[in-house]
């Protein structure tokens, strides 16, 4: 399955690197901060990657094997009492979570890189 996830357009930062003009930029400190962005961009996409292997390998066959979607209705009785869907839920849980820091994390300083290359 295919679902919406960040995906940081930085198609400018791969050409500057690229083609080695990225140290055209002057100031050491901006570059080694955009590289830090850029690291922070690759932890989202792998924790974006595991969650979407975690959906397509487990989550989604655990629920169309044991939920009737288009009646709302269990297909597995007890279901409700497996530990294996409080287990899931945990998992979604804490997973949405991380990613939320992730990407407010990858805000913060990607707002703070801002302001500092608009104030010079």
């Amino acid at each position: 399955m295919n679902y919406r996830y960040f995906t940081p357009q930085d198609f400018t930062l791969q050409s500057l690197k690229e083609s080695g003009e990225f140290r055209l930029i002057q100031d050491r400190e901006i570059r080694r901060k955009i590289l830090r962005l850029q690291r922070q961009y690759r932890f989202i996409n792998e924790a974006q990657d595991n969650y979407q292997h975690a959906l397509d390998n487990y989550i989604v066959p655990l629920i169309n094997e044991n939920i009737d979607l288009a009646h709302g209705r269990l297909i597995t009785v007890n279901f409700k009492n497996d530990h294996r869907l409080s287990n899931l839920v945990m998992y979604t849980i804490n997973d949405v979570e991380s990613r939320i820091a992730l990407y407010q994390h990858s805000l913060d300083f990607l707002n703070t890189l801002t302001s500092k290359t608009t104030t010079k």
